[in-house]
């Protein structure tokens, strides 16, 4: 341990070492929201084809199994062929996955915010907490939202122990 002679001499050391442990913690928070932004992307990467979803007679919409013809203008009710689970979100075009984006915000002082949202047009449908009229719902927040607090005890843990290590 440091042994200082004036004030001053005390002052410039926390001084110093407060910024070393704000720019360490500053980090470790940034790399919590780009794992968070990874397990999104993950999440939206499933992996079956249009093709089979088609055939399946797109099990995620909310009347599963309808088939129109155009030329009665009737709606035809046919059994779903199968189910999914609603996680990963599957891969069409993969705008969805590559749309994933998080900006900071910085605070006063050290402190950061971070907003993560997807900027596919389309988002807002696929995304929606509670399902379109559509489609079904697709809890990808609330697993994200879950992961996120799984990170933030970690993170917590992590920043009470680094004032140890500077």
């Amino acid at each position: 341990m440091a042994k200082f002679t004036s004030f001053k001499a005390l002052a410039r050391h926390q001084d110093a070492r407060a910024k070393k442990i704000a720019v360490r913690a500053q980090r470790l928070h940034t790399d919590m929201v780009e794992d968070l932004n990874r397990e999104a992307q993950d999440l939206s990467s499933g992996r079956v084809s249009t093709r089979t979803l088609r055939r399946m007679g797109h099990p995620f919409g909310r009347r599963m199994g309808s088939k129109s013809n155009l030329k009665t203008r009737r709606t035809t009710w046919a059994r779903q062929r199968g189910k999914l689970p609603t996680l990963p979100i599957n891969v069409q075009s993969g705008l969805l996955r590559r749309s994933w984006i998080i900006r900071r915000t910085p605070r006063r002082g050290f402190g950061q915010r971070w907003d993560m949202r997807n900027r596919a047009p389309y988002s807002k449908y696929v995304l929606s907490p509670g399902g379109t009229s559509k489609m079904v719902t697709r809890p990808l927040w609330r697993v994200l939202k879950q992961s996120w607090r799984k990170h933030n005890r970690q993170l917590i843990k992590k920043l009470r122990a680094l004032h140890k290590s500077v």
